[in-house]
């Protein structure tokens, strides 16, 4: 469908942190714009909501130019190098 995303994931003390990783994996490949729940604020989703405006072509496109996993194994080896990319850095 290639529609610009607001994520606003649930905090690590409502789940398993699952939605917080997701949300910073689409916002990694330039797919979504993510406010914390924490974070969240009528004037921040607000200005996400204009940001997100803003940068819908960019967003669509890095959507449009991005390949799909083709089967579970790779969305699975996917995942994983995000997950270890995102523990390097820490």
């Amino acid at each position: 469908m290639k529609k610009p995303m607001l994520l606003i994931p649930l905090s690590r003390q409502k789940s398993r942190g699952d939605q917080i990783l997701n949300a910073q994996l689409f916002k990694q490949q330039g797919f979504a714009h993510v406010i914390e729940e924490e974070e969240l604020t009528p004037e921040n989703f607000l200005l996400e909501m204009q940001k997100l405006h803003m940068d819908e072509d960019l967003l669509v496109e890095n959507m449009t130019l991005a390949e799909p996993p083709k089967t579970a194994s790779e969305m699975a080896k996917l995942v994983v190098a995000h997950s270890k990319a995102r523990y390097i850095k820490k």
